[in-house]
Protein backbone atom coordinates (compact mmCIF):
# COMPACT_ATOMS: atom_id res chain seq x y z
CA UNK A 1 0.00 0.00 0.00
CA UNK A 2 1.46 3.60 -0.80
CA UNK A 3 1.58 6.33 1.13
CA UNK A 4 -1.76 8.45 0.18
CA UNK A 5 -3.88 4.78 0.29
CA UNK A 6 -2.35 4.00 4.08
CA UNK A 7 -3.06 7.49 5.01
CA UNK A 8 -6.55 7.70 4.07
CA UNK A 9 -7.10 4.19 5.41
CA UNK A 10 -6.09 5.32 9.14
CA UNK A 11 -8.28 8.38 8.66
CA UNK A 12 -12.20 6.02 7.49
CA UNK A 13 -10.82 3.47 10.37
CA UNK A 14 -10.54 6.75 12.47
CA UNK A 15 -14.08 8.56 11.51
CA UNK A 16 -15.72 5.49 12.00
CA UNK A 17 -15.08 4.64 15.17
CA UNK A 18 -15.30 7.44 16.89
CA UNK A 19 -18.90 8.29 15.28
CA UNK A 20 -20.16 4.95 16.94
CA UNK A 21 -21.77 5.39 20.01
CA UNK A 22 -19.68 3.92 23.57
CA UNK A 23 -21.10 2.50 26.77
CA UNK A 24 -21.19 5.32 29.35
CA UNK A 25 -17.87 5.07 31.57
CA UNK A 26 -15.31 4.40 28.48
CA UNK A 27 -14.18 6.80 27.00
CA UNK A 28 -13.04 7.85 23.28
CA UNK A 29 -9.68 5.56 23.78
CA UNK A 30 -11.00 3.11 25.16
CA UNK A 31 -13.33 2.74 22.06
CA UNK A 32 -10.77 2.95 19.71
CA UNK A 33 -8.52 0.63 21.54
CA UNK A 34 -10.93 -2.20 22.17
CA UNK A 35 -12.53 -1.68 18.39
CA UNK A 36 -8.85 -1.54 17.05
CA UNK A 37 -8.24 -5.19 18.08
CA UNK A 38 -11.78 -6.66 18.18
CA UNK A 39 -12.66 -5.83 22.10
CA UNK A 40 -16.30 -4.77 23.52
CA UNK A 41 -15.48 -1.21 25.56
CA UNK A 42 -15.48 -1.72 29.15
CA UNK A 43 -14.69 0.30 31.75
CA UNK A 44 -11.04 1.22 32.78
CA UNK A 45 -9.73 -1.96 34.30
CA UNK A 46 -5.86 -2.84 34.06
CA UNK A 47 -6.41 -5.17 30.92
CA UNK A 48 -7.54 -1.98 28.90
CA UNK A 49 -4.57 -0.20 29.96
CA UNK A 50 -2.22 -2.99 28.99
CA UNK A 51 -4.26 -3.16 25.43
CA UNK A 52 -3.68 0.82 25.03
CA UNK A 53 0.00 0.42 25.37
CA UNK A 54 0.11 -2.42 22.73
CA UNK A 55 -1.99 -1.00 20.55
CA UNK A 56 0.23 2.56 20.90
CA UNK A 57 2.91 0.08 19.81
CA UNK A 58 1.09 -1.00 16.62
CA UNK A 59 -0.08 1.94 15.50
CA UNK A 60 3.14 4.00 16.46
CA UNK A 61 5.03 1.10 14.06
CA UNK A 62 2.70 1.74 11.05
CA UNK A 63 2.76 5.37 11.36
CA UNK A 64 6.69 5.20 11.51
CA UNK A 65 6.59 3.28 8.68
CA UNK A 66 4.74 5.64 6.34
CA UNK A 67 6.45 8.71 8.16
CA UNK A 68 10.40 7.59 8.10
CA UNK A 69 10.22 6.31 4.49
CA UNK A 70 13.91 6.44 3.06
CA UNK A 71 15.21 9.46 2.31
CA UNK A 72 17.85 12.28 3.11
CA UNK A 73 19.49 11.58 6.95
CA UNK A 74 17.80 13.33 9.33
CA UNK A 75 19.42 16.35 11.27
CA UNK A 76 19.10 15.50 15.28
CA UNK A 77 19.43 11.54 15.22
CA UNK A 78 22.24 10.57 16.33
CA UNK A 79 24.39 7.46 14.39
CA UNK A 80 25.98 4.52 15.67
CA UNK A 81 28.30 4.68 18.41
CA UNK A 82 32.10 5.13 17.04
CA UNK A 83 34.04 2.33 16.89
CA UNK A 84 37.00 2.72 19.47
CA UNK A 85 40.13 1.83 17.47
CA UNK A 86 42.82 -0.31 20.15
CA UNK A 87 46.32 -0.13 18.92
CA UNK A 88 47.89 -3.39 18.19
CA UNK A 89 51.56 -3.07 16.43
CA UNK A 90 55.28 -3.84 16.81
CA UNK A 91 58.23 -1.59 16.62
CA UNK A 92 62.15 -0.96 16.87
CA UNK A 93 64.26 1.67 17.25
CA UNK A 94 68.06 1.40 16.32
CA UNK A 95 69.33 4.48 17.89
CA UNK A 96 73.57 4.60 16.69
CA UNK A 97 76.15 7.13 19.04
CA UNK A 98 78.83 8.04 16.57
CA UNK A 99 78.81 11.89 17.59
CA UNK A 100 81.44 11.13 20.48
CA UNK A 101 83.89 8.95 20.43
CA UNK A 102 84.63 9.18 24.24
CA UNK A 103 81.44 7.89 25.15
CA UNK A 104 81.47 4.47 25.83
CA UNK A 105 78.68 3.54 24.04
CA UNK A 106 78.15 2.94 20.56
CA UNK A 107 74.26 1.75 19.84
CA UNK A 108 71.11 0.98 21.37
CA UNK A 109 68.14 -1.09 20.36
CA UNK A 110 63.96 -0.25 22.06
CA UNK A 111 61.64 -3.04 20.85
CA UNK A 112 58.21 -1.73 21.21
CA UNK A 113 55.25 -4.49 21.07
CA UNK A 114 51.74 -2.51 21.82
CA UNK A 115 48.81 -3.69 22.86
CA UNK A 116 46.16 -1.16 23.23
CA UNK A 117 47.40 0.98 26.12
CA UNK A 118 49.75 -1.67 27.12
CA UNK A 119 53.59 -2.06 26.39
CA UNK A 120 55.86 -4.94 26.26
CA UNK A 121 59.39 -3.20 25.84
CA UNK A 122 62.75 -5.27 25.43
CA UNK A 123 65.63 -3.24 24.81
CA UNK A 124 69.76 -3.84 24.57
CA UNK A 125 72.60 -1.49 24.29
CA UNK A 126 76.10 -1.96 22.59
CA UNK A 127 79.65 -0.43 23.69
CA UNK A 128 82.26 0.53 21.23
CA UNK A 129 84.18 -3.25 20.35
CA UNK A 130 81.58 -5.30 21.92
CA UNK A 131 78.72 -7.29 21.60
CA UNK A 132 74.98 -5.72 22.30
CA UNK A 133 73.87 -6.50 26.14
CA UNK A 134 70.59 -7.26 26.80
CA UNK A 135 69.31 -4.75 29.52
CA UNK A 136 66.09 -6.91 29.86
CA UNK A 137 62.32 -6.63 29.31
CA UNK A 138 59.52 -4.55 30.68
CA UNK A 139 56.03 -3.16 30.79
CA UNK A 140 54.90 0.63 30.52
CA UNK A 141 52.04 2.23 29.61
CA UNK A 142 51.23 4.33 26.30
CA UNK A 143 50.12 7.45 28.11
CA UNK A 144 53.28 7.76 30.32
CA UNK A 145 56.88 8.00 30.09
CA UNK A 146 59.22 5.00 30.32
CA UNK A 147 62.59 5.31 31.54
CA UNK A 148 65.55 3.24 32.41
CA UNK A 149 68.84 4.14 33.72
CA UNK A 150 71.45 2.03 32.61
CA UNK A 151 74.56 3.24 34.32
CA UNK A 152 75.98 6.61 34.19
CA UNK A 153 76.77 7.09 30.71
CA UNK A 154 73.50 5.67 29.31
CA UNK A 155 69.51 6.20 29.55
CA UNK A 156 66.86 5.16 27.42
CA UNK A 157 63.16 6.26 27.29
CA UNK A 158 60.14 5.95 25.44
CA UNK A 159 57.70 9.34 25.45
CA UNK A 160 54.39 9.28 24.36
CA UNK A 161 53.43 10.25 20.71
CA UNK A 162 55.72 12.33 18.58
CA UNK A 163 58.48 13.91 20.27
CA UNK A 164 60.19 16.23 17.65
CA UNK A 165 62.48 18.35 19.79
CA UNK A 166 64.16 16.69 23.31
CA UNK A 167 66.29 18.13 25.98
CA UNK A 168 67.75 16.15 29.04
CA UNK A 169 67.91 17.87 32.17
CA UNK A 170 71.04 15.71 32.98
CA UNK A 171 73.27 16.90 29.56
CA UNK A 172 74.60 14.83 27.10
CA UNK A 173 74.20 13.56 23.64
CA UNK A 174 70.34 13.15 23.02
CA UNK A 175 69.49 10.42 20.04
CA UNK A 176 65.35 9.73 19.23
CA UNK A 177 63.41 8.10 16.81
CA UNK A 178 59.62 8.27 16.27
CA UNK A 179 58.07 4.51 15.87
CA UNK A 180 55.02 5.66 14.12
CA UNK A 181 53.44 2.31 14.78
CA UNK A 182 53.11 2.31 17.88
CA UNK A 183 52.88 6.15 18.66
CA UNK A 184 56.06 6.26 20.64
CA UNK A 185 59.06 8.35 20.55
CA UNK A 186 61.88 6.20 21.38
CA UNK A 187 65.05 8.52 23.22
CA UNK A 188 68.63 7.47 24.04
CA UNK A 189 70.54 9.58 25.82
CA UNK A 190 74.41 9.69 26.48
CA UNK A 191 75.91 11.52 29.69
CA UNK A 192 79.30 12.49 30.11
CA UNK A 193 78.41 14.17 33.74
CA UNK A 194 76.27 11.61 35.74
CA UNK A 195 73.12 9.80 35.22
CA UNK A 196 70.00 11.62 33.63
CA UNK A 197 67.75 13.99 35.94
CA UNK A 198 64.48 14.43 33.17
CA UNK A 199 63.42 15.22 29.70
CA UNK A 200 61.62 18.02 28.73
CA UNK A 201 60.17 17.89 25.03
CA UNK A 202 58.31 19.74 22.72
CA UNK A 203 55.85 17.22 20.17
CA UNK A 204 54.63 17.46 16.67
CA UNK A 205 51.70 19.75 18.54
CA UNK A 206 53.96 22.44 19.44
CA UNK A 207 53.29 21.97 23.28
CA UNK A 208 56.37 21.27 25.76
CA UNK A 209 56.01 18.53 28.16
CA UNK A 210 58.31 17.10 31.02
CA UNK A 211 58.93 13.54 32.48
CA UNK A 212 55.56 13.75 34.38
CA UNK A 213 53.95 14.34 31.53
CA UNK A 214 52.80 17.99 32.77
CA UNK A 215 52.10 20.76 30.12
CA UNK A 216 54.43 23.43 30.73
CA UNK A 217 53.95 27.16 29.86
CA UNK A 218 55.33 27.98 26.23
CA UNK A 219 55.23 30.15 23.72
CA UNK A 220 55.87 29.24 19.54
CA UNK A 221 57.45 32.38 17.74
CA UNK A 222 57.63 32.63 13.91
CA UNK A 223 59.39 34.85 11.75
CA UNK A 224 59.92 34.80 7.69
CA UNK A 225 63.37 36.88 7.07
CA UNK A 226 63.41 38.31 3.94
CA UNK A 227 64.79 36.34 1.40
CA UNK A 228 63.34 33.19 3.18
CA UNK A 229 60.49 30.94 1.50
CA UNK A 230 60.12 29.39 4.97
CA UNK A 231 59.11 30.21 8.38
CA UNK A 232 61.72 29.83 11.07
CA UNK A 233 59.63 29.01 14.27
CA UNK A 234 61.33 28.88 17.78
CA UNK A 235 59.56 27.72 21.01
CA UNK A 236 60.15 29.58 24.38
CA UNK A 237 58.87 28.44 27.83
CA UNK A 238 59.49 28.69 31.30
CA UNK A 239 58.25 26.78 34.48
CA UNK A 240 58.40 27.82 38.14
CA UNK A 241 58.15 23.97 39.52
CA UNK A 242 61.21 23.08 37.97
CA UNK A 243 62.53 26.53 38.41
CA UNK A 244 64.16 26.84 34.70
CA UNK A 245 63.63 28.24 31.00
CA UNK A 246 64.63 27.01 27.77
CA UNK A 247 63.79 27.31 24.27
CA UNK A 248 63.62 24.86 20.88
CA UNK A 249 64.88 26.55 18.22
CA UNK A 250 63.82 24.96 15.32
CA UNK A 251 66.07 27.09 12.66
CA UNK A 252 69.96 26.79 14.09
CA UNK A 253 68.89 22.99 15.43
CA UNK A 254 69.58 23.73 18.78
CA UNK A 255 68.15 24.13 22.22
CA UNK A 256 69.02 24.74 25.69
CA UNK A 257 67.78 25.24 29.50
CA UNK A 258 68.64 27.39 32.49
CA UNK A 259 67.92 28.84 35.68
CA UNK A 260 64.83 30.93 35.71
CA UNK A 261 66.64 33.92 37.42
CA UNK A 262 69.08 33.95 33.75
CA UNK A 263 65.84 34.32 31.49
CA UNK A 264 66.32 37.64 29.27
CA UNK A 265 63.47 39.43 30.68
CA UNK A 266 64.72 43.13 29.06
CA UNK A 267 67.10 41.87 26.76
CA UNK A 268 67.67 40.05 23.89
CA UNK A 269 69.72 36.83 23.70
CA UNK A 270 71.47 35.58 20.97
CA UNK A 271 70.68 31.93 20.01
CA UNK A 272 72.16 32.00 16.73
CA UNK A 273 74.34 33.38 14.13
CA UNK A 274 76.70 33.19 10.51
CA UNK A 275 79.62 35.54 11.48
CA UNK A 276 81.39 37.58 8.45
CA UNK A 277 83.69 39.56 9.02
CA UNK A 278 82.70 41.92 11.37
CA UNK A 279 78.56 41.11 10.77
CA UNK A 280 76.23 38.23 11.81
CA UNK A 281 74.12 37.26 9.22
CA UNK A 282 71.19 34.99 9.60
CA UNK A 283 71.12 35.73 13.41
CA UNK A 284 68.39 34.90 15.92
CA UNK A 285 67.54 36.33 19.57
CA UNK A 286 65.12 36.32 22.09
CA UNK A 287 63.91 38.22 24.98
CA UNK A 288 60.83 37.95 27.61
CA UNK A 289 59.02 41.34 28.59
CA UNK A 290 59.31 42.19 32.03
CA UNK A 291 55.80 40.40 34.17
CA UNK A 292 52.56 42.01 33.41
CA UNK A 293 54.00 44.12 29.88
CA UNK A 294 51.87 43.82 26.71
CA UNK A 295 51.67 45.35 23.36
CA UNK A 296 55.41 45.38 22.30
CA UNK A 297 56.23 47.71 19.61
CA UNK A 298 60.20 47.27 18.61
CA UNK A 299 61.78 49.98 16.86
CA UNK A 300 64.86 47.67 14.26
CA UNK A 301 66.81 48.44 11.09
CA UNK A 302 66.23 47.44 7.78
CA UNK A 303 66.31 43.79 6.89
CA UNK A 304 64.67 42.79 10.90
CA UNK A 305 61.65 40.87 11.42
CA UNK A 306 59.83 39.98 14.58
CA UNK A 307 57.20 38.42 16.74
CA UNK A 308 55.65 37.99 20.41
CA UNK A 309 53.00 35.66 22.07
CA UNK A 310 52.70 35.23 26.01
CA UNK A 311 54.34 32.34 27.39
CA UNK A 312 51.19 30.38 28.28
CA UNK A 313 49.26 32.14 31.57
CA UNK A 314 52.69 32.83 33.02
CA UNK A 315 51.92 36.70 32.25
CA UNK A 316 54.98 37.02 30.33
CA UNK A 317 55.67 37.82 26.71
CA UNK A 318 58.15 36.10 24.55
CA UNK A 319 59.97 37.92 21.26
CA UNK A 320 61.66 36.24 18.45
CA UNK A 321 64.08 38.26 16.04
CA UNK A 322 65.51 37.80 12.99
CA UNK A 323 68.36 40.05 11.42
CA UNK A 324 69.47 39.24 7.86
CA UNK A 325 72.66 41.31 8.58
CA UNK A 326 73.81 43.29 11.58
CA UNK A 327 77.07 44.25 12.91
CA UNK A 328 78.75 42.00 15.37
CA UNK A 329 77.29 42.34 19.22
CA UNK A 330 74.50 44.39 17.84
CA UNK A 331 70.96 42.86 17.39
CA UNK A 332 69.32 45.09 14.83
CA UNK A 333 66.68 46.36 17.59
CA UNK A 334 67.35 49.96 18.52
CA UNK A 335 64.43 49.95 21.39
CA UNK A 336 61.34 47.88 22.62
CA UNK A 337 58.30 49.82 24.00
CA UNK A 338 55.46 48.00 25.85
CA UNK A 339 52.71 48.33 28.28
CA UNK A 340 53.96 48.03 31.94
CA UNK A 341 51.30 45.84 34.34
CA UNK A 342 50.12 49.91 35.19
CA UNK A 343 48.96 50.56 32.15
CA UNK A 344 52.52 53.21 31.30
CA UNK A 345 54.33 53.10 27.91
CA UNK A 346 58.13 51.79 28.82
CA UNK A 347 60.87 51.56 26.55
CA UNK A 348 64.34 50.09 26.75
CA UNK A 349 67.08 49.72 24.35
CA UNK A 350 68.13 45.59 24.76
Amino acid sequence: MDDKRYEQALTDAFTHITTQPRPAGTDLAEVIIARTVGLTPRRRVAGVRWLAAAAALVVAAGLLSWVLRPGPPIAGIPGPAPTVSIITAEATAQLSFNQDESLPYAAAQIQVDRHDQTLTITASATKDGKKATSLGSFTGHAGILWSLSVDKDLQLALLPGNAEEVISLGGGAVHLEYLGGVGMTAVAVEHDIGAAQGLIWRGDDDRVRDSSGRIIPSATLTTRPFPATETLPVTVFEDENLNLWGYFDQRNDARGTGPLDTEPIGTLKGLGATSNGGYFEEATFIGVLPTGGTDPELDTQDGVVWDSAPIGDTGRIAILVNADRVKARQTGVRSITYTDQDGTRQTYEP
